[in-house]
C-alpha cells in the first residue's frame, strides 16, 4: 500500500481557490479509489479558513513539513509525494517546500496531470 501525500499550489482570489479545491477532491477521491492512502493538507487548510479570518500560512506549512516527514519515516507504507500542476504550481512557496522535504527525505516525487496520468519530476 502507498501513502500519498497530494500537493497544489492554495493561493489565488477566492474564485481561483474555489475551482482548485474541487480539482483537488477530485484527484484525492480519484487517488483513494485506487487503493491508495492519501493526505492533502491542502483540504484541511481551505476548510479551515473558510471558517475564521485569520489564515495562518506558516502553520500550515510547518503542518505539511511534519506530516511528509512522518510519511517518509514509516517503513511500513511507501510514500510518494504527487503535485497536481495546477496554475501557479511552479512559483508555489507551498509546493516548493513540500518538493524541498521531500528530496530531504528522499520521496520519490511525482506530477499528477490533469488527466490523471503521471510522469516522473524533473
Amino acid at each position: 500500500m502507498k501513502h500519498i501525500y497530494l500537493s497544489a499550489p492554495y493561493r489565488g482570489t477566492k474564485e481561483e481557490i474555489e475551482n482548485r479545491m474541487k480539482i483537488i477532491a477530485s484527484a484525492f477521491q480519484m487517488i483513494r479509489n485506487k487503493g491508495f492512502y492519501v493526505s492533502s493538507p491542502i483540504l484541511h487548510h481551505y476548510t479551515f479558513d473558510s471558517l475564521s479570518e485569520a489564515n495562518n500560512g506558516e502553520y500550515w506549512l510547518s503542518y505539511s513539513r511534519e506530516l511528509l516527514i512522518s510519511m517518509s519515516l514509516n517503513k511500513n507504507v511507501e510514500s510518494e509525494l504527487w503535485i497536481l500542476p495546477l496554475s501557479g504550481w511552479k512559483e508555489s512557496s507551498g509546493v516548493a517546500e513540500e518538493i524541498r522535504t521531500a528530496e530531504e527525505y528522499n520521496v520519490p516525487i511525482k506530477v499528477l496531470n490533469i488527466d490523471f496520468s503521471l510522469e516522473e519530476y524533473k
